[in-house]
């Protein structure tokens, strides 16, 4: 049985090695990342030493004391295993090397009222959390990856699955495209210089993400297709049901900050913290987090946050920022134009 997986973050990666032993599949990955794998579970690793700040691959661990680059959790911080499967789980990766407990200094603070936004709440459970918070070593996308590498499957990077179809045999066919063309951020000049190209044929396809679901005009969109010749009822019945229930997943919009500072701050004369949510008050900041205290990130370079923001205020810049052209609903990537610089206060 042939099985694609569209999305190589943690869902895919999970659900690719739990196939692994599983006789008669053979499993293919398509991942749109640019810089590999990883999905939500994103890693953001930038050359220190260059006045660009090139950002440069994240596959490899570093040395405890390597101060080249600077490193950012761009996406999730860390995950909970709160059901006794997910315990289950995270004590084989543990185990395995591909992740480890997060054993920071956690606390809440409360936000001023800097304007009329509604208080967010306390989504992330960091501190109070009944079961250990963990995080994967070097980095939250070495986990996924080491799930995947260790899955056996073939996994296709740089590649934007575009469109799924029933064929006359029954089978699902893909089409997508591959390298610049696949990147979300990729400028239209260059995306529509890119055809789209068979991608295989299999019999079962696997979404793991909601976007996969949507129409087509966003590159991150697979817009599945349940029409073909030989589909019947049934199966177009089936087949919009599973995508309605991938649609229907609840996804909160969220924006990040990748913050370097000149000189430390999370220790007890600075702020005695290594991660804390934002509770209370209007401000656009929900979560924060210091890259150097989770297991596997270089402790030799300069201190490294990553600030993630409220949906309120991720709502409002992305409304605030049009994806469609508004005559021919073209795609609008955000380009550096359309990205709009803002001085912020924080607290």
């Amino acid at each position: 049985m042939r099985v694609a997986i569209v999305g190589g973050g943690t869902t895919g990666a999970a659900a690719a090695i739990t196939l692994k032993d599983e006789p008669g599949i053979k499993v293919q990955v398509f991942d749109q990342g640019g810089r590999g794998p990883g999905g939500r579970a994103s890693h953001r690793r930038v050359d220190a030493r260059s006045a660009s700040h090139t950002v440069l691959p994240d596959d490899k661990h570093l040395e405890p004391l390597d101060t080249r680059t600077f490193e950012f959790d761009h996406g999730c911080q860390f995950f909970r295993a709160d059901s006794s499967e997910m315990r289950a789980l995270a004590a084989q990766w543990c185990e395995s090397g591909w992740a480890a407990p997060w054993t920071g200094r956690f606390s809440r603070v409360v936000g001023p009222k800097i304007d009329d936004s509604p208080a967010a709440p306390d989504f992330f459970g960091l501190p109070g959390s009944e079961a250990p918070v963990f995080v994967g070593i070097g980095g939250m996308q070495q986990l996924p990856r080491a799930l995947l590498a260790n899955s056996g499957a073939a996994v296709e990077r740089g590649t934007r699955v575009c469109s799924i179809a029933r064929t006359e045999s029954g089978a699902w066919a893909l089409r997508g495209t591959r390298g610049l063309g696949a990147l979300h951020d990729t400028s239209n000049a260059v995306a529509q210089q890119t055809a789209d190209a068979s991608l295989g044929e299999f019999d079962v396809v696997l979404l793991t993400d909601a976007s996969s679901s949507l129409g087509g005009w966003h590159r991150a969109s697979a817009n599945l297709s349940t029409g073909g010749p030989t589909t019947s009822e049934a199966d177009a019945a089936a087949a919009d049901a599973a995508v309605a229930r991938v649609r229907s997943r609840v996804r909160v919009p969220l924006f990040t900050a990748l913050v370097t500072l000149s000189q430390p701050i999370g220790d007890p004369d600075g702020v005695p913290l290594d991660a804390f949510s934002v509770v209370g008050g209007g401000s656009p900041l929900w979560f924060a987090a210091r890259s150097q205290s989770k297991p596997g990130i270089p402790r030799g370079g300069a201190e490294c946050w990553t600030l993630v923001s409220t949906p309120h205020y991720a709502v409002g810049q992305i409304e605030a920022t049009p994806m469609q052209e508004p005559t021919t609903g073209a795609f609008l990537p955000q380009e550096e134009v359309s990205i709009r610089a803002q001085s912020i206060s924080l607290f």
